[in-house]
């Protein structure tokens, strides 16, 4: 559907299989966030909304230019059930071939069954932990309900997918108390061929977590400190943050434009219910911050959700970046931040919280790189 010049895509789905999770990890931005409506979503996503969800799918493989991403999330998405997961991958598989797919899991499910049903769905399904590193620091942050470890539990996950080469990445949370070094030994143990740093979420009213001010810089250091031990040595996996910094500041110094789009894109969430949902991460900023008009997944409810005037203004919201940000040097490597980042109780029409981080890494790598 068109939005201005451009017609819009959807990037990602972001498909919450199951709303509960084994874990109580104290940053999570579902069950930690401002907005609790986890708490009255089926515990499984029922056979009628996974009958609209590929439904859904299936539309948009045929309709776009390119095939969305279903991300399948939680909760644990894995508590959805082993049988029902390899059905609905299947169902996906057989009617909309196109379709790309990932499950990011916190790794505490996994057995001979899972690992049958990731290698049968290998080239359309992608698997992907969450874990913080080594036990030290993992367990800082992502402990069971009971406040229990379940780090020997995870461990021998990342081992036994590692083995099979069913694992394709692995996302990190930044905690500035890991040193960097044992996060980039964590890196070469797992054998993962990607990694995701993530800095903690937060806004303009709350700040991340260990940020003492706007200004104060703490998560640039954190991040300078563990890219010159990742730049000096050959590994063989990347680290998509630094990459892309990286590779936008080669392009820029080589005179070279950044890859455009005649797409404008974007992530939706699916809940348990079958609700279309911003994306999800806003649910950090207030409650009811990622609705999107209340339709439900189906051909016509996407169909629908891609024409609504919540999409619209949110996609409004989102590139309506302050002055500031759009007169910086530095708006085409970061875009102004992430839109959750922004919010300010009032406005997304801000810099991120991490706006002097982002400036301080990128005039590092500028330097470096020249």
């Amino acid at each position: 559907m068109p939005l201005g010049s451009k017609e819009i895509e959807i990037d990602s789905l972001i498909v919450k299989i199951a709303s509960r999770c084994n874990l109580d990890c104290d940053y999570c931005y579902i069950y930690h966030g401002q907005d609790r409506s986890w708490e009255s979503m089926p515990f499984r996503m029922p056979d009628a909304v996974v009958k609209g969800l590929i439904d859904a799918v299936t539309f948009l493989c045929a309709q776009q230019e390119g095939a969305p991403l279903v991300a399948f999330h939680g909760g644990e998405p894995l508590l959805f059930g082993l049988a029902a997961f390899d059905s609905l991958v299947t169902r996906i598989e057989e009617q909309a071939p196109r379709a790309r797919m990932t499950v990011q899991s916190n790794g505490t499910i996994y057995n001979s069954t899972l690992e049958a049903i990731l290698k049968k769905h290998r080239s359309s399904l992608s698997f992907s932990l969450s874990v913080d590193g080594f036990q030290e620091e993992n367990d800082r942050h992502r402990v069971d309900r009971r406040g229990a470890s379940r780090f020997r539990k995870i461990r021998d996950t990342i081992g036994r997918a590692r083995d099979a080469q069913v694992l394709d990445a692995i996302l990190m949370v930044v905690d500035l108390n890991n040193s960097p070094d044992r996060i980039l030994e964590f890196m070469h143990w797992a054998g993962a061929p990607q990694y995701d740093l993530l800095l903690p979420d937060g806004d303009r009213q709350s700040l991340p977590p260990m940020m003492d001010s706007l200004d104060a810089c703490q998560a640039a250091k954190w991040v300078l400190d563990f890219s010159a031990l990742y730049c000096k040595e050959r590994r063989p996996f990347g680290v998509r943050m630094l990459d892309e910094i990286i590779e936008r500041l080669l392009l820029e110094k080589q005179g070279l434009p950044r890859p455009s789009s005649s797409k404008v894109r974007v992530d939706l969430t699916v809940d348990t219910n079958g609700e279309i949902k911003l994306v999800d991460t806003l649910r950090i900023n207030r409650r009811g911050a990622d609705f999107a008009g209340g339709l439900k997944i189906s051909r016509a409810g996407i169909d629908a959700a891609l024409c609504s005037g919540e999409l619209r203004d949110f996609l409004r919201t989102r590139d309506d970046v302050a002055p500031e940000c759009a007169n910086c040097r530095h708006f085409d490597k970061c875009g102004g931040g992430y839109m959750q980042h922004r919010w300010d109780g009032e406005s997304y029409r801000n810099p991120s919280v991490y706006c002097s981080d982002y400036k301080k890494v990128f005039g590092v790598f500028e330097r470096a790189l020249t």
